[in-house]
């Protein structure tokens, strides 16, 4: 009985555990890929601790939208912001933008933003997120932006639980509920790194999901071995051995939700032909491999 007893309250103990979000949960390090999906016969969802959210069967529209952490020195402007510690590059199809943040240990605050020749600096910072942020806490925030109105929004930490997308089921998600002078919106956290992976608000039709790709993405310097080209590619695209590498390598082709499409090509010689003629346009990762299965290369191709 005692043992039943003790499972009993460890049961309810893990129910009713709250995710927090702290400073210390960002990455130093993250990429990921925006998804446009239609939300007709889905809904918002409910308030409240211990939530299921389950959106696994919405269909997901691809589209060339990307976020990848960078250091704030390698963003242009940079010297304009410099209280700035936090930059999110932007690439949506080609068209680049920064989002441009202070993080310290109380709070993450928008300074602003950089697109293309534009520069944005706040007058007054937009608080994004206070720390410790924990179930039912409210968060006011008025901002000053150059040349606009003034903007106000209310973010409350209003639901906790599971979300399932279509690309996996994420547990301790909060869920922070965005309320505009003139609109209402949700975002869903991963309280393990504070990345958003859900967007919008489902009676407006439109929502983005996010999927983490930075395994898929990441690509240092040093490892500029290889080189893939065409990119664009209607068809096919070659992969040059730069450096005359000269063990056996492997060329594997998925998409961007990770599904292996091209399963362990042996490359051989300097000059190899990957087709990807039979693939819908989109966006693709490239990934090479040695006999231990090793990354040595990893690249994303646009098929057109």
């Amino acid at each position: 009985m005692k043992r039943i007893t003790l499972l009993l309250l460890l049961l309810v103990s893990a129910l009713q555990a709250q995710p927090i979000l702290n400073a210390s949960n960002f990455p130093t390090e993250f990429s990921k890929m925006g998804y446009r999906a239609n939300t007709a016969g889905f809904s918002n969802g409910s308030a409240g601790a211990n939530q299921i959210w389950d959106f696994s069967a919405m269909i997901l529209e691809q589209r060339n939208y990307t976020m990848t952490l960078i250091p704030i020195t390698s963003m242009p402007f940079h010297e304009l912001f410099p209280s700035a510690n936090f930059c999110e590059k932007w690439n949506d199809n080609g068209l680049i933008s920064y989002s441009v943040y202070n993080l310290n240990s109380t709070s993450f605050e928008s300074l602003g933003y950089v697109d293309g020749n534009t520069v944005v600096q706040y007058t007054d910072t937009a608080l994004i997120l206070q720390f410790p942020y924990t179930y039912n806490t409210i968060i006011y925030d008025l901002s000053n932006i150059p040349d606009e109105t003034s903007h106000s929004q209310i973010r409350t930490y209003d639901a906790y639980g599971t979300l399932i997308t279509p690309f996996g089921t994420f547990t301790d998600v909060v869920r922070v509920k965005l309320e505009g002078e003139q609109s209402i919106s949700y975002i869903w956290i991963d309280s393990n790194t504070n990345q958003i992976l859900l967007g919008g608000n489902f009676e407006n039709n439109v929502v983005y999901f996010f999927k983490d790709i930075t395994n898929l993405t990441v690509n240092s310097s040093e490892s500029q071995i290889f080189s893939i080209y065409p990119n664009p590619t209607q068809n096919d695209f070659i992969l040059h051995n730069t450096n005359n590498f000269n063990t056996d390598v492997f060329v594997s082709v998925y998409d961007i939700l990770g599904k292996e499409l091209v399963s362990s090509i042996k490359a051989n010689g300097n000059f190899n032909n990957i087709s990807l003629k039979d693939f819908s346009p989109g966006l693709y990762i490239v990934k090479i491999t040695n006999e231990e299965n090793q990354v040595l290369h990893t690249e994303k191709i646009i098929k057109k």
